[in-house]
């Protein structure tokens, strides 16, 4: 932007591009004052337009929300560049201060308008870390396709936007499997023709849901992940949905799969369970311990039952087409499953067998629970040297947070010729980016 790079969090749920500190010379003040109402926080600025380039795409000028960053912040990223198909904020305000000005208009949509031959659609493509010598290469493509997945396009179904007009890229899931059991989830509005709406969110790292649908996974009958038990933490509110977690034994390979008509999205086993960091109680400290990657939320505010997050979207080949280059055309979504489910258990018990060598002694989700409560386990067999012989141990219960890493889970935009390489960290339980404007 004005001949300065920056990385910035891809953001499917939001229309609007903002950065923290350009240098005013680098762009041309609009002078209007704009606030971009996130639920977890509000971000204001002042609209500027600037030389806009994405690898080898330029726009000459393109509007965005300069913002300041507050003192004594330090973010991995320069701002947010938003990829959701409904109206842009900063492109009502520009164009209702004048009409036919079309800089305020969102990156995609006026990318589409300057090439009216090409295709109005991007790609998403997440790969996966298993470890340091295969990593993963994600990418963003723009109205084109990956070459590997050319011949699955041809005559592919769409997913509908559901509900019509919502401006986000939301769909329905008309249901869950886990081990092949179909679980009870329903949605809120009550109508179970319609599934549960789904909204595509690249903002999070997991997946977030109701707690009831929480517990049809983890939780209830015979379609339920094996030996998850469920673990009321006493140090959030009632209210709260993080006092919600499930552990989940460390070398679980659940097959829990997502109906999207006409697609089955198979959810690798390490997108399922993570190893539990964030928050995790004190009490634990000395021990590893899995929990649960599909999160509660509170969504009462919107009107989702779900949002899929990275732990969806790398399982898929996802194309999220705007329909047109007019406001009234109607946006579709495609999905291609990527996850081969035996394969996928095969690679989970690797990595995880791997990453859990040099960690602390892994116990169950029993011998958790035990520690939770106040009462003695039987050191693990697999203990650090630390530990002394066999000897029940009471580790006193902490309502303090142990294990909270500071470093934000968010997606980087690095800038190729062709392609735009997306990063995550890939250490277990690092912090998402609160920047979901529909998620909590």
């Amino acid at each position: 932007m004005g001949g300065k790079g920056y990385n910035v969090v891809l953001d499917l749920t939001s229309s609007d591009t903002w950065l923290y500190d350009v240098p005013e010379r680098d762009y041309d003040n609009l002078d209007f004052e704009v606030t971009i109402d996130y639920q977890k926080e509000a971000i204001t600025g002042t609209v500027g337009a600037a030389e806009f380039e994405l690898g080898d795409r330029k726009i000459d000028e393109q509007g965005f929300l300069a913002v300041r960053k507050p003192e004594d912040t330090d973010f991995l990223y320069n701002g947010v560049l938003g990829l959701a198909p409904g109206n842009s904020e900063i492109d009502d305000v520009v164009w209702e201060a004048d009409d036919g000005d079309t800089r305020g208009r969102p990156v995609m949509r006026n990318l589409f308008e300057q090439d009216q031959g090409a295709p109005t659609f991007f790609t998403l493509s997440l790969g996966r870390n298993l470890d340091s010598d295969t990593p993963a290469r994600p990418t963003l493509r723009i109205s084109e396709h990956d070459p590997e997945f050319q011949d699955d396009m041809e005559d592919r179904e769409a997913l509908q936007q559901v509900p019509p007009d919502s401006g986000d890229w939301s769909t329905s899931v008309r249901g869950v499997t886990v081990n092949g059991e179909a679980t009870g989830v329903s949605p809120k509005s009550g109508n179970s023709a319609q599934g549960l709406l789904a909204l595509f969110d690249s903002t999070i790292r997991g997946i977030s849901a109701s707690p009831a649908i929480i517990d049809e996974i983890y939780g209830r009958g015979v379609s339920k992940i094996k030996e998850a038990k469920p673990f009321i933490d006493p140090r959030f509110s009632e209210t709260d949905p993080d006092r919600i977690v499930y552990i989940v034994p460390c070398n679980a390979t659940p097959k829990v799969e997502f109906f999207l008509p006409p697609e089955t999205i198979t959810l690798h086993p390490l997108d399922v369970s993570e190893v539990w960091t964030q928050n995790k109680p004190a009490t634990l400290r000395d021990y590893t311990v899995c929990r649960n990657t599909i999160r509660a939320a509170n969504l009462d505010g919107t009107p989702y039952d779900i949002v899929l997050g990275a732990a969806f979207l790398r399982n898929t080949y996802a194309v999220f087409d705007f329909g047109g280059r007019g406001r009234n055309d109607k946006p579709f979504m495609q999905l291609v499953p990527t996850t081969n489910s035996d394969r996928a258990n095969e690679e989970a018990i690797d990595s995880r067998k791997r990453m859990l060598e040099n960690m602390p002694p892994t116990i169950s989700p029993d011998d958790a629970l035990r520690l939770l409560r106040g009462e003695p386990i039987e050191t693990p067999s697999n203990s650090t040297e630390s530990a002394q012989g066999n000897q029940p141990q009471m580790v006193p219960v902490a309502p303090v947070i142990g294990g909270v890493l500071g470093a934000c889970g968010a997606i980087f935009l690095a800038i190729g010729a062709y392609r735009y390489f997306w990063y995550t960290p890939e250490e277990e339980g690092a912090d998402t980016v609160p920047l979901a404007k529909n998620a909590a």
